[in-house]
């Protein structure tokens, strides 16, 4: 794989690895010289010392074994990877996986006897196929080489390789110690040889470990493939919701103590009898006490092998064990539409009333598609806990049927981030835009309308949280973005503006603020966009600056203007309406209007007691804001009156101060 065909320097030449004991059979490890396969492959052109954001930091191993970069993947150049009509390219791909360093010690003075991790790497293709492999493991070592070589046979675009890596325990479950995934564009058309960065490296899920995973992927060949092979076979994945049960048997019955401990367990049974095991193959409930009716409403994944039958036992938790309460069974054939629904009869439930276990089982597909339509209507409705629970149950099933990476995860994360938003949770929300970032990186969409409107996005959070620095970055990567894809003047560029434009008014640069929304406001109306509610909150903002720079004149045209587009558009009032009410009053107090001031104030003051908002920190402001209105009117039994309603609902902070301000000016 070096740069002109040649044997890769000494440094970083990887010789040959006989067959991992750990990979699977139809995955046999490559007997030929690394790079053998490669030799008329184009080198990547990148320089020196390019880093991979999406893919968390891809660094060069030697003068000749450059990584691939994007450029050289995307646009015309996965144009010309392809055939025309339809169908996809098949590619056959020889994956190395070389070493990692800097691994979390995972078995630390583990049972009081000192060690540390045994390292294993997976490697699994997410996609349409199902290839998975893994290495050796590599006793007590956090630096561990491995470089041995797999056979991928059905790499089509699209497709993602995601790399696990594990300390091997003896005796309980397996520590995870980071992974990391690398997109179809990183990889095609002229495969990759780089340092990724693993994510999730520390023990409590975290980036803070820095750990990284030397890889290699070498193209041995691409056709193309009209029809891409049937996957009848290969396990469908089911979202299983074990809802409630009722009339199940007392087995703790004694006269005076509890009764029934209930949980449910359901497992995967074949057609030949047997249990099935593996990932996703049993699911438990939790345990609800002292019941014969539980409610469970629990939901989970399992990936059900063709034939396969699904075994739903209940059972009574004791000290001793658990007693058995009943057993149902739901047959491959009867999840056939896709959507199962039914109250099912408890075998062997020894009550004189048929006890039963309610239970929903629908496809991965069918499930995400009903929770997102049911968290849409919650959304609408305002019920925006309700359409969290929705999209989060989503962004769960994207993850067991690893359609994490894809425009529909992508689009869920965001319907999170801006439910997070709605509750206040600007951190949550945050982390859902920086994840949908990452995976948009991923799939190599960071140069799309879309991303530069994520990014956008991530600017007003962390302006939000006051957190400049970082809101800056965001603005200009997207600024920049938008500018390259010929949106410079455009509404989309308008909004850039804007949250620059109020940073720098939270900073007190009023007159950089102005000017920023003033280019906004121009942007907006010649795309036709200002007639609409953002264009109101914009008129509103620019109003705000031009307050701030002594123009009350312009600010009261542009508080009016907003008011009046509102008011066509029947948005009025809201929130943020009736701050723009206030921010007119004080414009108006300020020029020296302060009987139209006092009237601003009082319609204001009407419409929050009827929306019951009165008695917050913003009602608090407003009614000091009225009452000193009133109190240069002269009126100073009703400017006191409403200086003390204020200083009940708000006795601390900058609203008493702004009641003592207003008392003192009484």
């Amino acid at each position: 794989m070096g740069a002109s065909g040649s044997q890769p320097a000494e440094s970083t030449s990887l010789p040959s690895a006989a067959r991992s004991p750990h990979a699977p059979s139809n995955m046999p490890t490559q007997s030929r010289a690394p790079g053998q396969a490669a030799k008329n492959a184009q080198p990547g052109q990148c320089a020196p010392g390019y880093i991979y954001d999406f893919v968390g930091g891809g660094v060069p191993l030697g003068p000749d074994t450059l990584a691939v970069g994007p450029s050289q993947t995307s646009g015309d150049a996965m144009k010309r990877a392809t055939f025309a009509g339809s169908g996809l390219m098949r590619y056959s791909l020889e994956v190395e996986i070389c070493s990692s360093r800097g691994l979390r010690n995972a078995d630390w003075m583990t049972l009081g006897v000192g060690g540390t991790s045994d390292p294993y790497c997976i490697c699994q293709v997410i996609g349409a196929g199902k290839t998975e492999f893994r290495t050796k493991t590599i006793d007590n070592t956090v630096e561990p080489v491995w470089k041995e070589f797999f056979n991928v046979d059905d790499f089509f675009e699209g497709d993602v390789l995601l790399f696990r890596v594990y300390d091997e325990d003896t005796g309980k479950e397996d520590d995870f110690l980071g992974q990391v995934e690398l997109p179809t564009c990183s990889v095609l058309p002229n495969g990759f040889r780089g340092e990724l960065r693993l994510r999730k490296t520390s023990a409590d899920g975290s980036d803070s470990q820095e750990a990284y995973l030397t890889v290699g992927v070498t193209i041995l060949d691409s056709r193309h493939d009209p029809t891409p092979p049937p996957r009848a076979d290969t396990p469908q994945l089911f979202r299983v919701e074990i809802q409630r049960a009722v009339s199940l048997r007392n087995a703790d019955w004694v006269p005076g103590t509890n009764i029934s401990d209930p949980y449910v367990k359901c497992h995967l049974r074949s057609g030949d009898g047997r249990t099935v095991s593996g990932d996703k193959a049993s699911l438990r409930t939790q345990t609800i006490k002292n019941s014969t009716e539980p409610v469970w409403d629990f939901a989970g994944s399992l990936s059900v092998p063709k034939g396969a039958a699904l075994v739903f036992e209940v059972l009574d938790q004791d000290l001793t064990g658990s007693d058995f309460l009943g057993r149902a069974v739901v047959k491959y054939e009867q999840l056939s539409s896709g959507n199962f629904k039914e109250d099912l009869v408890l075998e062997g439930s020894q009550t004189n009333k048929k006890a039963r276990l309610s239970v929903r089982i629908a496809t991965a597909e069918i499930e995400i598609e009903r929770l997102k339509r049911l968290g849409a209507q919650q959304e609408k409705l305002g019920f925006h806990e309700q359409a969290q629970k929705c999209y989060s149950s989503v962004d769960e099933i994207h993850k067991d049927a690893n359609s994490y990476l894809s425009a529909d995860g992508i689009e869920n994360l965001q319907a999170l981030a801006r439910i997070a938003k709605h509750l206040m949770a600007f951190d949550q929300s945050l982390v859902h835009l920086q994840e949908a970032r990452r995976v948009s990186q991923l799939l190599c969409r960071a140069k799309s309308l879309h991303f530069a409107q994520l990014l956008a996005e991530m600017g007003c959070l962390h302006f939000a949280l006051r957190d400049f620095p970082r809101a800056e970055r965001a603005y200009d990567e997207s600024d920049q973005t938008l500018r390259q894809l010929g949106f410079g003047e455009s509404e989309h560029r308008a909004t850039v503006l804007a949250g620059r434009a109020g940073m720098d008014l939270a900073q007190q640069r009023p007159g950089s603020a102005l000017r920023g929304y003033e280019k906004a406001v121009e942007l907006r109306s010649r795309a036709g966009a200002l007639r609409s509610v953002e264009g109101a909150a914009l008129l509103t903002n620019r109003g705000t600056a031009r307050f701030s720079t002594g123009d009350c004149s312009g600010a009261i045209h542009d508080f009016l203007e907003a008011r009046s587009l509102l008011q066509h558009l029947g948005a009025w009032p809201t929130e943020d309406g009736l701050e723009l009410l206030r921010n007119l009053g004080l414009a108006l107090r300020k020029k020296g209007d302060v009987l139209d001031a006092a009237a601003v104030f009082q319609e204001a003051r009407r419409i929050r007691e009827q929306l019951g908002t009165l008695t917050t920190p913003a009602g608090a402001r407003l009614l000091t804001n009225f009452g000193v209105a009133v109190a240069s009117l002269g009126r100073w039994h009703s400017a006191l009156e409403s200086c003390e309603e204020a200083w009940r609902t708000a006795p601390s902070g900058r609203t008493g101060r702004q009641f003592w301000d207003a008392t003192s000016d009484l």
